[in-house]
């Protein structure tokens, strides 16, 4: 099944910011699991390239029946994979806290950006036994710390394959949407 990508609503914070929507199923281009289009309806607010970033950690995600204490781990590793060659500096943080505390550290330490993940949900089930598929649903902020505005929002939910031998975990079904994400998100340079 196909699913498309969706517009979410702007948020005025001094300015607009952009929200996106990307979502996938499982990304293996295969019969068993369908062809999946990212598509920007609006354009992301372009980042420069070498400019530094404070990248806070995610909280764990969870689902209707577990929570998954490695999850935060697991994501923050794939963000940093996904966006490390774009900036000059990105400072990864080592552990959980309030996107307020990590708002201000990132402003104190003279980061041009702050991004802020946050998984909304997080499915890592035994899809052949159970016939229940892998999803993530991850929420990505990008605030502009030079200006104080919020000025990217992104959202990803991605669903893996039922198909046994073609189902990805929830931090393999976040590398492919990032590296899409990553390589829309930055000006080129010339």
């Amino acid at each position: 099944m196909k699913k498309l990508l969706i517009l979410l609503v702007c948020y005025c914070l001094v300015g607009c910011a952009s929200t996106h929507e990307i979502i996938t199923s499982s990304m293996q281009k295969t019969v068993a699991a369908p062809i999946n289009d990212v598509h920007y309806v609006d354009k992301l607010v372009k980042l420069p390239k070498n400019a530094t970033a404070y990248l806070a950690y995610p909280n764990n995600g969870y689902d209707d029946l577990h929570s998954y204490p490695q999850s935060g781990k697991k994501a923050i590793n794939v963000i940093n994979q996904s966006f490390k060659s774009y900036f000059r500096e990105l400072h990864c943080a080592k552990d959980f806290r309030s996107a307020q505390f990590e708002y201000l550290a990132a402003r104190e330490k003279n980061y041009d950006y702050f991004i802020l993940p946050r998984i909304t949900k997080w499915t890592d089930s035994y899809t052949l036994f159970t016939g229940i598929a892998d999803e993530v649903v991850m929420n990505l902020k990008i605030y502009d710390l030079k200006t104080n505005t919020l000025i990217n929002e992104i959202r990803i939910n991605s669903q893996s394959s039922k198909v046994p031998g073609f189902e990805k975990s929830p931090s393999e079904l976040l590398q492919e949407p990032l590296s899409a994400i990553a390589s829309h998100l930055f000006i080129d340079e010339m």
